[in-house]
């Protein structure tokens, strides 16, 4: 009998301890939460720590700032900002001043200094530029539409429009890197210019022609004529210009060609 009741009491004694073990178990990942779960967690926290709502802005109502890029199509203006660049879009009601005249997104460019204004949202709704009209713009990959030589001016076909520039007195004009005279500048002709005021200070053309000298192993003069030239070893192709004589070179000879937009445009012998 006493071994009976021991039996129990042991037994007693080791289901106590279970239940004492199971009531501080505590499942993984809740032992920082109190042992409640998450869910549950939170909202006691709620109840006790009311949180504080914050409305500040994303940015100031008011920038002096520098332009680091302009997007005229979609309307956007990038500043910088510590080191951060920042897109903003310019409002279509937007009010834009230059020297405190009404003007245009068009009239901004790239490192203009401005004063921009912000709405709720961060959307520019004024622009100000000051002593923009004298600073200096470059003009890059115009096509020249018509020369006026006698009275200096010249009208140029960028950003899908034709404009009238006049052409100071001396103003620089290169051609491949050589100075040339206004005279020398021909309708189609690409050009790079800089301008201030609507004057033109420097006009550069690039004709990007290429020279290569080789041996002629090939001619053929049908209706889309081609050479073929031996260079370091290598044979290379070229179309040659429709109007180009040919007569004065045979294969076997050393030649020098000039390309132009992937076309040889003069050949002659070395």
């Amino acid at each position: 009998m006493k071994k009976k009741l021991a039996s129990v009491l042991v037994l007693l004694m080791l289901f106590s301890f279970s239940i004492a073990t199971a009531g501080a178990f505590v499942p993984p990942g809740l032992e920082k939460k109190g042992g409640l779960p998450p869910g549950i967690q939170k909202r006691f926290l709620e109840d006790e720590q009311p949180t504080e709502e914050k409305k500040d802005a994303l940015l100031k109502d008011e920038y002096r700032t520098k332009i680091e890029s302009i997007d005229i199509e979609t309307r956007r203006i990038a500043i910088k900002d510590g080191t951060a660049y920042i897109y903003l879009l310019v409002s279509d009601s937007a009010k834009i001043k230059v020297d405190g005249k009404s003007s245009s997104l068009e009239a901004f460019q790239k490192n203009d200094e401005v004063v921009l204004k912000l709405d709720k949202n961060n959307t520019i709704v004024e622009i100000h530029g000051e002593n923009l009209e004298d600073r200096v713009v470059t003009i890059k990959e115009a096509i020249v539409k018509s020369i006026n030589n006698s009275d200096r001016e010249v009208v140029l076909l960028h950003d899908n429009k034709e404009v009238l520039y006049s052409v100071k007195d001396e103003a620089i004009i290169e051609i491949d890197g050589v100075k040339k005279l206004l005279k020398d500048i021909k309708v189609d002709m690409k050009v790079d210019v800089r301008v201030r005021r609507m004057e033109i200070l420097e006009i550069k053309v690039t004709n990007e022609v290429k020279k290569y000298e080789g041996r002629l192993i090939a001619k053929y003069t049908d209706t889309d004529p081609i050479l073929v030239l031996r260079i370091d070893g290598d044979n290379k192709i070229f179309s040659v210009k429709k109007s180009l004589d040919l007569s004065t070179i045979k294969v076997g000879d050393d030649v020098i060609i000039y390309v132009e937009k992937e076309l040889v445009t003069s050949v002659t012998k070395k």
